[in-house]
Parts: C-alpha cells; sequence; structure tokens
C-alpha cells in the first residue's frame, strides 16, 4: 500500500519535471545566447539555462571561450605567465 502510494508520488514528480524543462527549452529557444551556453561541453538543456541565469547576457564579462569554461567549471583557470604553480585536478582529501 504505502510502496504503491510512493511510486504515484514519483511518477507526478517525474511528469512535473519534464514540464519544467520542456517550458525552459521553449524559453531557450528565444536567446540569442543559448549556443554559446550549450557549447560548454558537459551542457544540455538544464545546464545551459543554469549558466544563462547565473552568469547573465553580458558577453563582456567573457573576452574568451576559456574564461566561460573556466566559470563554468570545465577547464582549468588561466596561468600567469610568470606563475611557477601549476593547476591540479586532484580533489584534496579530508581527513575524519
Amino acid at each position: 500500500m504505502v510502496t504503491l502510494a510512493l511510486v504515484s508520488v514519483i511518477e507526478k514528480v517525474a511528469a512535473q519535471i519534464a514540464g519544467l524543462e520542456s517550458r525552459i527549452a521553449e524559453a531557450l529557444v528565444a536567446h540569442q545566447l543559448v549556443p554559446i551556453f550549450q557549447s560548454v561541453p558537459r551542457s544540455g538543456t538544464v545546464r545551459a539555462a543554469s549558466l544563462l541565469a547565473e552568469i547573465g547576457a553580458c558577453k563582456a564579462r567573457f573576452p574568451t571561450p576559456q574564461s566561460l569554461a573556466c566559470l563554468a567549471g570545465v577547464a582549468p583557470p588561466p596561468e600567469p605567465p610568470d606563475s611557477t604553480t601549476r593547476w591540479s585536478t586532484a580533489t584534496p582529501r579530508r581527513s575524519g
């Protein structure tokens, strides 16, 4: 009995999510910068919408594709010309 109720709730939530994703996709079609945000690696409709909402439509904030990719978390930050510090993809381990 409880399991059937949970399945029903999950189905309703899944339907709501699908409806919201559809509305997001429709809204994105109208925006001129969407191709830029969708060109970011691993960026589908929802991620492109999230990036657009977080970053905004000011192209001057990101003079290069690298600067946008860095902020989106899919590229390392640029290295200063005189830097001896290297960027690492390793995640620091937490003790405990």
